[in-house]
């Protein structure tokens, strides 16, 4: 008898423990209702989903934030790794500052569109896709760090970004898509590598500060009015190059190195 009752002592205080203490990985994790939206999982303000690998998208923040807010996109969720930023998920975020961990290898389309506050963005190595104006409208952002790994430049990444001052592209990259740069008034200074081999429909135009760029010679593919001629940015080419002929045909600003 003795045993037994030993036995259902041991069972209860089981039972209470299960029911008490909980699964510590979901501890911070909340499921929240948005009106239009239904029902999502939150983890500290950061919404996310699954994605087709299995690990975390973040698809949006939902607290509120201000031109003084600094953020941290999560590195895991639950011991479960965070690899992507989703399609607008910070789209017109009022944050200063956001910082993107190691671990993130895709940015959606207009990820940080129109996040007036944003100064300054560097992006972790693991970075190999972004998409098309994931930054573009951004006013304030000064500096844009790109990964070395990626090999693609999206149509409008930074479009109107009108406080961009530099660009360095990585040396991977053989692509800077239409409209990239468009619109970045202040943008000076731009960094190409020497296997670009194509360049955009008025993919800088409208930079008004550009005064001089030197473009490679493994440019092949080169689209329509990619700069402003009217603001007289002096192209420097190549000889016997596909990229002379397009400034002489259109009557670029030129020098031949």
């Amino acid at each position: 008898m003795k045993k037994f009752l030993a036995i259902l002592l041991a069972s209860m205080m089981l039972l209470v423990c299960l029911g008490s203490c909980g699964n510590k990985a979901d501890e911070d994790k909340e499921e929240v209702t948005l009106a239009g939206v239904g029902s999502e999982t939150v983890y500290k303000g950061f919404a996310y989903e699954t994605n087709e690998e299995g690990d975390y998208t973040i698809t949006g923040y939902r607290l509120e934030t201000t031109s003084e807010s600094t953020l941290s996109i999560p590195t895991t969720i639950n011991d479960r790794p965070v690899t992507a930023i989703g399609d607008g998920a910070f789209k017109a975020v009022l944050a200063r500052s956001i910082a993107i961990p190691e671990g993130i290898v895709t940015i959606g389309k207009t990820a940080f569109y129109d996040c007036d506050n944003l100064v300054g963005l560097k992006l972790p190595s693991t970075v190999t896709s972004i998409g098309e104006a994931a930054f573009a409208d951004c006013a304030k952002l000064t500096n844009l760090s790109l990964p070395a790994e990626l090999t693609e430049i999206p149509n409008y990444m930074a479009k109107d970004c009108v406080s961009l001052t530099s660009i360095a592209v990585p040396a991977k990259v053989t692509s800077i898509g239409a409209g990239a740069f468009m619109g970045c008034i202040t943008l000076k200074s731009v960094s190409l590598p020497t296997g670009l081999t194509t360049i955009g429909d008025s993919a800088f135009v409208g930079c008004a500060a550009l005064k001089n760029i030197t473009l490679p010679k493994s440019l092949t593919t080169i689209g329509q009015y990619i700069f402003s001629k009217e603001v007289g940015t002096k192209l420097t080419v190549p000889a016997d190059s596909k990229i002379l002929t397009y400034a002489q045909e259109n009557e670029y600003q030129y020098v031949i190195k």
